[in-house]
């Protein structure tokens, strides 16, 4: 397969792509046999590619890796199908995976009734294969099969195998071929050139997992020279998960945090600018990242302490978040200016020429003046406790009642600013600038 038409089919974001094809990065055959096998192609189509890269590649180990992988896989399909004797074949639909687990169609007495059954449904769908225990006295040898099954397979909605297990192949087997053995192909760690920063919004694209999700890099590797070093030395543990990236995001509908592991190839970045999107119909008052517009701005930071702490001795860390300056203004506003402590040594120290030449100190919470007021973890929990409150007991606002919507963009609010104090316990100061 030429090297153009490997990208294009097996590196699906188009930055990670560029970045290859920019520096001129090559992937070895042991590294393609990775990825493809890794890819979310069908089980045949991986098997097809692999085959064609043992019959051109020079590397002996791998070309006999991948015929025992097309054996395998042979065999897995045989015994699943061919095996038929005292078993059952249940099918399982995932027209509603998101909503739960199982969704089971039917119970069939052969693999291809079931097969055939689950390919006109028009969604994907798996299908697991259990032994029938006919004898009361009967018992299961070596391994419980009654709950797990004694094989599974998994298919897209056009009916092509995309992942299987089977416990029908003999465990010494299943332990050479499939087991988690980094000197495997399948598992192999493969080098890719740095293409993310941490806190980098990224997509991840639908090929993987059949819908986009959008967050933020967590734990790109900060020294990404070392950790090569240290992934490919010959001692080394690392597998090819080893490669993914932590991706945090927020769910509105749970309100609260979560996060996926993602192969870099998997991501695209986003670009996208925010200036004055809170006064978008319908849109949030609490948003990641910075809004240009009228908003007050929380972030981690880490002050160089001085007698006279400007802008240049602040450096923000990690996410920033966004609150429109009214929302801020009618609900939160009293509960940071009541927390403040102007004597706080960082409080007390800022200096600024923003308003007279000679310079001078800032003694308040300085608002709408883009200067910083600190605070520290401590006091932020407590404004974050404050705030639970409200939306508990439904306090009062200037206007009225907190009502449902405002108590949505509070608890949004607090989950961010606990989230972004999680990911730098090292720290102890939040900025907050208007």
């Amino acid at each position: 397969m030429e090297h153009v038409d490997f990208l294009k089919r097996y590196i699906p974001s188009v930055d990670v792509r560029n970045k290859v094809r920019g520096i001129g990065h090559v992937f070895s055959d042991w590294d393609k046999a990775a990825i493809i096998w890794n890819s979310s192609e069908p089980i045949e189509d991986c098997l097809s590619s692999l085959g064609e890269i043992a019959d051109n590649t020079t590397e002996l180990i791998l070309r006999e890796q991948i015929q025992e992988r097309i054996d395998y896989e042979h065999d897995v399909q045989k015994l699943f199908y061919e095996n038929e004797g005292g078993f059952i074949y249940v099918l399982n639909s995932h027209e509603f995976l998101d909503e739960h687990e199982d969704d089971i169609i039917g119970y069939f007495s052969s693999g291809k009734g079931a097969y055939d059954r689950g390919c006109k449904l028009g969604f994907s769908f798996d299908i697991t294969k259990y032994k029938v225990v006919t004898s009361g006295s009967e018992t299961l040898e070596n391994e419980d099969y009654s709950k797990s099954g004694i094989s599974h397979i998994e298919y897209n909605k056009n009916g092509k195998a995309v992942f299987n297990w089977s416990k029908e192949i003999s465990p010494e087997l299943r332990e050479k071929i499939d087991s988690n053995n980094n000197k495997r192909f399948e598992n192999k760690y493969v080098v890719f050139p740095e293409v993310f920063k941490e806190y980098e919004k990224v997509r991840v694209v639908e090929a993987m997992y059949g819908k986009e999700y959008t967050g933020w890099i967590f734990n790109a590797h900060k020294n990404h020279d070392w950790f090569i070093e240290h992934a490919t030395a010959p001692d080394s543990w690392c597998d090819y998960v080893d490669i993914d990236l932590r991706i945090d995001y927020w769910d509105k509908e749970s309100l609260g945090w979560s996060h996926m592991h993602v192969n870099p190839i998997y991501l695209e970045r986003v670009q996208e600018e925010f200036c004055n999107s809170f006064y978008e119909d319908g849109a949030d008052q609490v948003i990641i990242g910075h809004d240009q517009g009228a908003a007050v701005w929380f972030q981690v930071a880490d002050v160089k302490e001085s007698d006279r702490i400007t802008g240049d001795d602040v450096m923000r860390c990690g996410l920033e978040i966004s609150v429109s300056e009214t929302f801020f203004d009618d609900i939160l506003r009293p509960i940071f200016i009541d927390i403040f402590d102007p004597d706080m040594p960082l409080n007390r120290n800022r200096f600024t020429y923003g308003m007279r030449e000679e310079g001078e100190y800032l003694r308040r919470f300085e608002e709408r003046i883009l200067e910083y007021n600190f605070f520290t973890y401590d006091q932020m929990n407590e404004a974050l406790d404050q705030i639970d409150d409200l939306v508990r007991n439904g306090a009062q606002r200037i206007e009225g009642v907190i009502d449902g919507t405002d108590a949505i963009q509070l608890v949004t609010f607090t989950s961010h600013i606990r989230h972004i104090m999680e990911d730098y316990p090292e720290k102890n100061i939040i900025s907050v600038m208007s």
